[in-house]
């Protein structure tokens, strides 16, 4: 008998990760999650109730990546009525879950649901390929936002971590100088030792340098006003942080700074990248 998994809310990552468990001889059924086209092999929920019969008779429900932005709703992409993280716990007894992110009250309520929690984002494959396909995103994302070319220019990275570091090979492959800036010494160290300039908030206030491209990567230092005027004009600046107030967007917009939040990287440009890459990691874990 074939295994039955239902795919709850997402974007096109879900619907390319549907298509390659549909391959893998699964059968599908789904709820707030937008099909371009119509797929043999997988159903439609309708509505709640047909949802909730279908996870019953489930042995995995998909969550998206991450599951939810407010910590109280799946995130969805098609729902037009939001569907609360609580609800589906209500419905689920043992089946297991999979998602990118979970909120920790999640994790403790799945838990007693006897529920098997699969978090994407922990996995170190996936961890490797997401960054790398962030990285990929990220460096496309700065190219279409710029007239400017990345040969001879001053990139600025915040924070120094997984995507960081391919980022800088994206980057030095272009000829960009890079700088990176971190509040941590051995991360500022490390990105030296990749041939870039290391520096510390205060190094970066009166470093004098004009970036043509920011890259926000963790928040963990933000970019306020005092900062944002170290830009020039039409500087871009990519924020990929998961924190909402990295970037004072009002005031840097009104001295005329590009900026833009990219919290759908890589699922922009490389959905049935990532989608696949997620069917395999379920698939195997089933």
């Amino acid at each position: 008998m074939k295994k039955r998994i239902v795919l709850l809310g997402g974007d096109l990552r879900q619907y390319y990760m549907a298509k390659s468990l549909i391959r893998k001889d699964f059968a599908i059924s789904y709820y707030g999650l937008n099909f371009p086209q119509e797929e043999q092999g997988a159903h439609q929920c309708r509505d709640k109730g047909a949802l909730w019969s279908a996870l019953r008779e489930a042995d995995a429900l998909i969550l998206p990546d991450p599951v939810s932005r407010d910590g109280m709703t799946v995130r969805e992409n098609m729902l037009e009525t939001p569907v609360l993280l609580a609800e589906v716990l209500l419905h689920m007894d043992g089946q297991q879950l999979f998602g990118g992110r979970f909120p920790v009250n999640m994790v403790a309520a799945a838990a007693k649901n006897n529920c098997r929690l699969h978090d994407f984002v922990q996995n170190e494959r996936l961890q490797i390929k997401n960054a790398t396909l962030i990285a990929e995103a990220a460096l496309l994302e700065a190219k279409l936002l710029s007239d400017e070319m990345l040969q001879g220019s001053n990139c600025l990275l915040i924070g120094y971590t997984l995507e960081a570091r391919l980022l800088v090979q994206y980057l030095k492959a272009f000829g960009a100088y890079v700088t990176v800036v971190s509040t941590i010494g051995r991360r500022r160290l490390e990105a030296e030792a990749y041939g870039c300039v290391g520096m510390d908030e205060v190094q970066l206030s009166e470093s004098g340098i004009k970036w043509n491209y920011v890259f926000q990567i963790t928040g963990e230092i933000k970019l306020g006003r005092k900062l944002l005027n170290l830009m020039q004009p039409d500087t871009v600046i990519l924020d990929l942080s998961e924190k909402e107030d990295c970037v004072n967007t009002v005031y840097g917009r009104s001295q005329h700074l590009t900026i833009r939040k990219c919290t759908d990287l890589p699922g922009r440009y490389a959905a049935k990248t990532v989608g696949e890459e997620y069917a395999d990691y379920v698939a195997a874990v089933i």
